[in-house]
């Protein structure tokens, strides 16, 4: 495709060509122009590199691609390229003078971007920028495709009490007793927004898709790698979300944490994806062991190497109705004792997720998570990076693993298409041993209400007020209030 600049020069050309030229010769000076022209036109047309702008399609209502999250019935795959000339798009950008061999076209039916073996790879937390956003580039051959997402996140918070001095609200961190301050706080961040690249290519062996994402939650502002993951056929291999979670179980928050008894962390992992039937899944991983514990400097016990990944297993039925997920791991944590013999003790956890369809005028739906087990505290949002997947005993002089258990339950409704609002009620529990000191954490609860707005394409609002209450092992409690708002755009 050629673009006006190019033409008129052309033409303007040929003209002057024929008012220049006087007598016998103006014919064929004219027909030899008319010919430069007709050749020019075939041999760019002959070359050109599609650029793809990505539409949805009608979806299934439990899609993973589902990135926006909405209520309705939504897409889980993205549709084809229909070709449509810049001539016929009165809004289009002009094509620079450099890229007159680019084709602008827009989506129609029967895309084979997302195949039936990748799509589950490509999990979409309801946090995550819509499917829709971004620019597609597409190769002439139709073989591969690049998107470049972007994310501009605004995040303010205003504390009433409890959590001034920490940016998510995580109800482990809520101060007890007289630290708990009842002085108000004002903030706001944009170290949120995030970058991505995601690459599509069809292979002999396998469709292959890759994604790399990163933010601005690092050290002073830092670059944060969030996802860099392949997936090839119905393999997935680098860092991503835990086969251990349930992503479509979320509810959608203004609080990056989300529920304190959420499980969505983020592995670095080997998955496989099975497929029983259309309704029925399962997947298989192993993910690099990350072990936090709490032992005194002056017990004397040695750091020691994990020696065997964290082996996960989940099953997944969907149907019209919702979905139901259970799932579990084992870990083999190993521990070097005072003496210097290493201690290796197995642990394991369990997951049950899903959510269901209400149905009615206003679509709203239940979503829920229960997670338990002894060891694996690092799974669970209001516990990770706490030290409590195993603690130091010193009536025994050894190391235990901790009993942890929490869930959720939310309620999801959409009023109205561009307006989505989710209540959430969780809980998380440690038990606690008699050699636990008094202050020890016991269990938190937390309460969240929303109200999301889709303002424009790629444009949202969300209010949120979360309340959270922390008790320690003797009672003692402290509360928590907060009122967030997020201002996000995705390009």
């Amino acid at each position: 495709m050629i673009d006006h600049w190019q033409m008129d020069h052309l033409v303007t050309r040929i003209f002057s060509l024929r008012q220049c030229t006087r007598g016998p010769q103006a014919a064929w000076v004219f027909m030899l122009a008319v010919t430069l022209l007709q050749s020019t036109l075939c041999t760019v047309a002959a070359q050109q590199t599609r650029i793809v702008s990505p539409r949805l399609a009608p979806a299934t209502k439990d899609s993973l691609a589902a990135n926006r999250d909405s209520l309705a019935t939504m897409t889980d795959r993205l549709v084809p390229a229909r070709r449509e000339t810049v001539a016929t798009k009165g809004d289009t950008l002009a094509v620079k003078r450099d890229t007159t061999q680019l084709l602008i076209v827009t989506a129609g039916p029967d895309s084979s971007l997302q195949l039936a073996d990748t799509v589950r790879a490509k999990e979409a937390h309801p946090q995550d920028s819509p499917v829709d956003r971004g620019f597609m580039i597409r190769t002439a051959d139709g073989k591969s495709e690049l998107r470049i997402v972007g994310s501009v996140r605004l995040n303010g918070v205003y504390d009433f009490n409890g959590l001034q001095t920490a940016s998510n609200f995580n109800t482990y961190d809520i101060p007890v007793g007289d630290a708990n301050m009842h002085e108000a706080r004002f903030q706001m961040t944009a170290a949120q927004t995030r970058l991505a690249l995601e690459a599509t290519k069809k292979a002999t062996f396998g469709d292959i898709f890759v994604k790399v994402e990163t933010d601005f939650l690092g050290p002073s502002d830092a670059l944060r790698l969030r996802h860099a993951y392949v997936t090839v056929s119905r393999f997935l291999f680098g860092q991503t979300w835990s086969t251990f979670g349930d992503l479509t179980a979320l509810p959608l928050t203004v609080d990056l944490d989300g529920p304190n008894s959420s499980v969505s962390t983020r592995t670095v992992q080997i998955r496989y994806m099975g497929t029983i039937n259309s309704k029925l899944t399962w997947d298989a991983a192993i993910e690099s062991p990350s072990v936090e514990a709490t032992i005194p400097d002056s017990v004397g016990h040695e750091p020691s190497f994990q020696s065997f990944p964290d082996v996960i297993f989940r099953m997944r039925q969907s149907g019209t109705w919702g979905h139901a997920q259970l799932a579990g791991v084992l870990r083999s944590i190993s521990v070097r004792a005072p003496s210097g013999s290493l201690e290796v003790m197995a642990a394991y956890g369990f997951l049950v997720s899903g959510r269901i369809y209400l149905g009615g005028s206003h679509p709203h739906r239940i979503l829920y998570q229960f997670v338990g087990g002894k060891g694996v505290s690092r799974y669970i949002t209001a516990l990770k990076g706490e030290g409590l997947d195993l603690v130091y005993n010193p009536l025994s002089g050894s190391v235990e693993l901790t009993a942890s258990a929490g869930g959720y339950i939310s309620y999801a409704r959409e009023w109205v298409p561009s307006l989505l609002t989710y209540v959430t009620a969780g809980f998380v529990r440690i038990r606690n041993i008699d050699f636990f000191p008094d202050n020890a954490f016991s269990v938190s609860e937390y309460i969240s209400a929303n109200l999301f707005w889709d303002i424009a394409p790629g444009m949202r609002l969300g209010v949120e007020y979360a309340w959270g209450r922390r008790v320690n092992k003797n009672g003692d409690y402290g509360n928590a209030n907060r009122v967030s708002f997020l201002l996000q755009y995705d390009f």
